[in-house]
């Protein structure tokens, strides 16, 4: 019954989900002279797709798509482990996160890709700027949801730990990376792809 029932849905969702898609290409194709807007504004999808073929041809779209997409994936490995270092520090140190706070939230309330011009004036127009401003992008929601995830660990399964003579390893290991799992794995995984996006647009630019 509730597998006959799932199957309906996704079916029902699927045949939505690209009558949505049909209706949204039409209308890019046929809307823009429906409504008298000139072709440099918004151009239609056929004459879109035909300058993708020409990219393709003669620009090495390809290629420069290649090298955009490995200096996201740098950045964003290397934000994202630089922001669970960081938060799993400030989640064990109450200390160190009533310190460095005003410095965290001031670069995080900065719009990232402002960064993009001082990188370049000190890097030049190499790779690392774009890989820096894709970590920054990335850094900060790592970071966030890593320390939220230690601040749910239950301090008496810690203590306990600490009572049959655990080390620093396993407490890691068996009790926060648990707890961190979920969070990791379920809000960075949503929010990342955003964050990707964002960094491919910057690393493009």
């Amino acid at each position: 019954m509730n597998s006959g029932a799932n199957s309906t849905l996704v079916r029902r969702g699927t045949i939505l989900s690209l009558a949505v898609l049909v209706v949204f290409l039409a209308a890019w194709q046929w809307g823009p002279g429906l409504l008298g807007i000139p072709p440099f504004i918004i151009p239609p999808l056929s004459m879109v797709y035909h300058e993708f073929l020409r990219m393709l041809a003669v620009s090495a779209l390809m290629t420069h798509t290649g090298i955009t997409a490995a200096e996201v994936i740098a950045g964003f490995v290397l934000g994202s482990l630089l922001g669970a270092f960081f938060g799993y520090i400030l989640g064990m140190s109450p200390t160190a996160e009533f310190a460095l706070s005003p410095y965290i939230l001031a670069l995080q309330i900065a719009p990232k890709v402002a960064f993009a011009p001082l990188f370049i004036l000190w890097m030049g127009f190499t790779v690392y700027p774009k890989i820096l401003v894709a970590i920054l992008i990335v850094f900060f929601p790592v970071m966030v949801n890593v320390l939220s995830a230690i601040r749910t660990v239950d301090p008496d399964l810690i203590n306990l730990a600490r009572a049959f003579k655990a080390t620093r390893a396993q407490i890691f290991g068996r009790i926060y990376l648990p707890a961190m799992a979920p969070l990791i794995i379920g809000d960075v995984a949503m929010c990342s792809l955003s964050h990707f996006a964002a960094g491919m647009a910057a690393a493009g630019s």
